[in-house]
């Protein structure tokens, strides 16, 4: 059916929506139950897993969101990784960066710069006109490196 590839993609686009380990397992598992028990043939299951994830991501989001639940997970595990001095860019510079997204920003940002789909592709899968994207990338880069430059400043000051 999928290779482990295949898996392994699924899995890092559900952790791009998640931001947590468990939750993209969850995530990938509870997809690929409702995948199988439909028992149904597909053309691009890959695509249809992918839209699967993203649609019940959202519905726990949105669920969340209406019994007034707080998501501290990201904040606990903020404290879990601490700075190492030899990486060029910080593992908690890139969490901060991606806690300033929110969910469709990392989602285009994963499509589009880990998963390398082209901005037409990311387009098509999202059914949003390529302009729409190509300008959503554009002012998050300079938010980013804003954000990224400001943060280093910060960070310089308590060293």
């Amino acid at each position: 059916m999928l290779s482990n590839e295949q898996f392994n993609k699924l899995y890092r686009y559900g952790l791009s929506l998640c931001q947590s380990e468990d939750r993209a397992y969850d995530l990938l598992q509870s997809s690929l139950e409702k995948y199988l028990s439909k028992n149904i043939s597909i053309e691009h299951p890959m695509a249809y897993l992918r839209t699967m994830m993203r649609n019940q991501y959202f519905d726990e989001q949105r669920h969340q969101k209406l019994h007034l639940v707080k998501q501290n997970d990201l904040q606990d595990n903020r404290d879990a990784f601490k700075s190492l001095e030899d990486i060029y860019i910080e593992q908690d510079q890139i969490r901060h960066l991606l806690n300033e997204l929110d969910d469709e920003e990392r989602e285009l940002m994963f499509l589009w710069a880990v998963e390398e789909y082209s901005v037409q592709e990311v387009a098509n899968m999202q059914g949003k006109p390529k302009g729409t994207l190509l300008s959503k990338i554009h002012r998050l880069k300079q938010r980013l490196t804003t954000k990224f430059a400001s943060f280093l400043e910060t960070k310089s000051e308590t060293w």
